[in-house]
């Protein structure tokens, strides 16, 4: 794995082979490689192929990059809960806050689409703004 033509260094996998953090010792970068999504219960291949679909440029630093539109960010924030990060529902929080409305229409879509839709309600229920949420998005848990 090469980044701008250096050489990244000590990756490691973590959470049972669900993704591989990579660090680029000149500047410090930190990569986490995704692979498998907790909560999809679509094969990972199928999943991969729904939220890359709708794929946008980001800039970042001096480039850009493709990465997954606003609603898969979103979904993938919400799931993060159940995979124990520490910093998602700070980041679920403030994407609740931020994003549009419409937004957690698709995301809502999105999450059905890919088998999610359980991942999607606990996520939610477990941050400020979210129980609200859900009521206006008419989800409840089964």
């Amino acid at each position: 794995f090469h980044l701008h033509g250096d050489e990244a260094t000590h990756p490691e996998v973590r959470d049972e082979g669900r993704s591989q953090i990579w660090h680029r010792v000149p500047g410090d970068v930190w990569i986490d490689l995704q692979w498998r999504l907790p909560g999809f219960e679509r094969p990972p291949g199928e999943v991969w192929a729904l939220l890359w679909a709708s794929r946008v440029t980001m800039t970042l630093g001096s480039g850009s990059v493709a990465v997954a539109d606003e609603p898969a960010r979103a979904l993938h924030l919400a799931t993060a809960l159940d995979a124990g990060s520490v910093k998602a529902p700070s980041d679920l929080a403030r994407a609740i806050e931020r994003l549009d409305p419409g937004v957690w229409d698709r995301v809502t879509q999105l999450a059905d689409d890919v088998g999610a839709r359980q991942a999607l309600i606990s996520g939610l229920s477990n941050v400020a703004g979210g129980p609200s949420l859900l009521a206006r998005l008419q989800l409840t848990p089964e």
